[in-house]
Formats: C-alpha cells, sequence, structure tokens
C-alpha cells in the first residue's frame, strides 16, 4: 500500500518538478536537487514505513485479541500466554528491519522514476504507474532473499 500510496505520489511530485523545470532551476541555484529534493524523500519513507508496520502490527495484535475474546469466548490469560509464548523479538525486530528495507526500495524507486520524467503530464503518470509496479516487483523479491537471511541467521 505505501508502494501504491506514497511511492505514486512521490514520483509524481518529482516528475512534476522535473516537467516544470523546477530541478533545473535548482541546479542553475547551484542548488543539489538530489540532497534538496531526493534525500528528504528518502529518509522520511525509510522512518514512516517501520512506523506504519509497528501500528499495524499493534492494531493486528489487538483485533486478534478483540476477536478471541469478544468473540470466541477465550480467556485473556490463555490468550496472552501464548502470544509471548510464540512471538520472539527477534521476529519484531526482523518485522522493522525488513520495513525500513521496503521503504528504501520504494524510495528508491519512486524518486529515480520521478526524477527521469521525460514527455511532460503523460510521461508523470507513466512514472507514477511503473513506479507502484516496480516496486511491488522488487519488494516481492527482495523479501524471499531477507526472509531467508533473517531466519538463517536468527533461527
Amino acid at each position: 500500500m505505501v508502494a501504491a500510496q506514497a511511492g505514486s505520489s512521490v514520483s509524481g511530485e518529482i516528475g512534476t518538478m522535473r516537467v516544470t523545470e523546477e530541478i533545473d532551476a535548482l541546479e542553475v541555484m547551484a542548488i543539489n536537487p538530489l540532497q534538496y529534493v531526493i534525500v528528504p524523500r528518502l529518509i522520511a519513507l525509510a522512518i514512516m514505513v517501520p512506523l506504519i508496520n509497528a501500528i499495524a502490527c499493534f492494531g493486528g495484535i489487538l483485533g486478534g485479541y478483540a476477536v478471541a475474546i469478544g468473540l470466541k469466548g477465550l480467556n485473556s490469560g490463555v490468550f496472552l500466554a501464548n502470544l509471548f509464548s510464540f512471538t520472539k523479538m527477534s521476529h519484531i525486530w526482523g518485522g522493522m528491519f525488513k520495513a525500513c528495507i521496503f521503504g528504501l526500495i520504494v524510495g528508491i524507486v519512486s524518486c529515480y522514476k520521478g526524477y527521469h520524467v521525460t514527455g511532460g503530464a503523460l510521461g508523470v503518470g507513466r512514472a507514477a504507474n511503473t513506479t507502484v509496479v516496480h516496486s511491488i516487483l522488487i519488494i516481492v523479491c527482495v523479501n524471499y532473499f531477507l526472509t531467508s537471511a533473517i531466519v538463517a541467521w536468527l533461527g
């Protein structure tokens, strides 16, 4: 969802800056556009995606708790005991690390696609679309290798 929402937004914003020659104007004023335009977005995505992941995990646990206790009548002590017995800190830190990497992937792909837009408004739309597709494909591939490495390393 981050690739679709934030990735296409970042790509479209930077692409529009490229098409309207704002990036060229920064270069003329001796301002490094990579430092001014790209780096803040990369840092923002690398920080915010793990925070969004933490909120989603917490919401999922609360939802599971509500269903288990409210609908299924499970004892809350049993739910919490099983939650803490099956969940390790390595799972949490591994998930946060992966979320950070995924945020960087979305940031890099969206900034690259937006920075290299050609063809006016049509090119901006095309860049936003390909940003989503490429980000998701890269995340799926990287997820496989990251998960394999984390499981082998942490056991």
